[in-house]
């Protein structure tokens, strides 16, 4: 059973408040304050358009590669595990109320930006995984070792119980970390980066506010008391703050003067520190600049180049991150020997036309390719009658023997 399901027996309660940690404390605070005078916290920086697109290009193009369990064949070989249990949560439907695509989008967003991710893990009388439910990030506490010498997590449930899940029934998938244990959270270690982005989109804002226009002064060689000095201050705000006042004639009267003061925008190179704000954002989350739609340094003939480097550096690591937490996590001790999660990439790794003629002709020329791995690979179904299944060999070649080599 589940914790969603009031029949669950297997999970502890827990005596005590969940410990008051510094981060959490930050977090009922509404985030920490940076040296840009911005609040950092999980809101404020999803609203950030260039970090909220790095996540999202991370959680769906991890979400959206194909994942299948395969059973290693002796002495070679694999094949996809249909009958498997776990095929089908990690494939189709994880439990009833979510697909694989939206479990797999919504771990890996929690994993880009508290660095740490979670599921709960409902297992049948056998032991077997029946459903996978996802956890919320920022009730679970850092998991400590019982006696036993197995890990127990803490959890606030939304009703304010607090439980206590043991290591069996917890899908702990972590970031970057420095015991291996718990997740660096990206927006604790790189807070000021996010601040500083947060700032200059405040100071845009309020730029716009303003009519788009530096600040300025109303002086007036006269002495105004302090009644008329504020009276003076609410008119002109009233009549020319913001943009739709932009275009709103000034009359002034008694000698007042209008005096601009500050720079221009351009002069304070503001576009320029947003584009730089973007590529800061690139780099937390190892993001190609391109797939923000920052396509500065893009051209025609590295784009796809940086697309196959998207999938090896920017993807691969997660991937094999999720893979390797999954076999722990999912399946029997006695069957990881022989079964393993893996997802199918090789679609995202094809380059151009030109360059999938030549390598699939290298490969069937060779013969290590046959017709029917390629017509797979370009997801085309395999050829009638088991036409597709040759491996070709040059008659020009052969292999070599023993007595050639001696004879050499």
């Amino acid at each position: 059973m589940s914790i969603f399901a009031p029949v669950f027996r297997a999970i502890l309660p827990l005596e005590g408040p969940l410990p008051l940690t510094a981060a959490r404390i930050v977090d009922w605070l509404g985030g920490g304050d940076t040296l840009s005078g911005a609040r950092v916290n999980l809101e404020t920086v999803r609203g950030l358009p260039a970090a909220y697109a790095c996540n999202r290009v991370l959680a769906e193009g991890v979400a959206s590669l194909p994942l299948h369990v395969f059973e290693r064949l002796e002495p070679r070989g694999r094949r996809a595990a249909r009958e498997h249990p776990v095929f089908r949560l990690l494939a189709e439907e994880p439990n009833p109320w979510m697909t694989s695509f939206k479990l797999r989008e919504t771990l890996q967003g929690h994993l880009g930006f508290r660095g740490n991710a979670f599921c709960e893990i409902e297992r049948d009388r056998s032991g077997q995984p029946v459903a996978l439910w996802p956890l919320r990030p920022d009730r679970m506490d850092r998991p400590h070792l019982s006696q036993a010498g197995r890990l127990i997590y803490p959890y606030l449930l939304p009703n304010g119980e607090k439980i206590a899940l043991p290591q069996h029934l917890v899908l702990h998938l972590r970031g970057l970390s420095d015991d291996g244990l718990w997740g660096y959270a990206p927006l604790t270690v790189f807070r000021e980066s996010f601040g500083r982005a947060i700032a200059m989109r405040e100071h845009g804002s309020r730029y716009f506010s303003q009519g788009a226009e530096p600040g300025g002064v109303l002086q007036t060689k006269a002495r105004l008391g302090d009644e008329a000095a504020d009276r003076l201050d609410r008119s002109w705000k009233m009549a020319h703050e913001g943009l739709k006042n932009r275009w709103r004639i000034a009359i002034l009267e008694e000698g007042v003067e209008w005096k601009q003061t500050g720079m221009s925008n351009e002069d304070s190179q503001f576009i320029e520190s947003e584009a730089l704000s973007v590529l800061d954002m690139c780099r937390i989350f190892r993001i190609q600049p391109h797939k923000v739609a920052e396509l500065t340094r893009a051209t025609f003939s590295n784009i796809e180049q940086q697309s196959i480097e998207h999938v090896t550096d920017t993807l691969l690591p997660w991937l094999v991150n999720w893979e390797q937490q999954l076999a722990q996590a999912l399946f029997l001790p006695a069957e990881r020997a022989r079964y393993y999660p893996k997802h199918i990439v090789a679609g995202l790794l094809r380059g151009d036309s030109a360059a999938r003629v030549a390598f699939y002709g290298a490969g069937i020329l060779g013969g290590w390719l046959s017709p029917d791995d390629v017509r797979e690979l370009e997801e085309m179904n395999p050829l009638p009658d088991g036409l597709g299944e040759v491996y070709f060999r040059p008659l020009n070649m052969t292999a070599v023997s023993t007595e050639a080599l001696s004879a050499s």
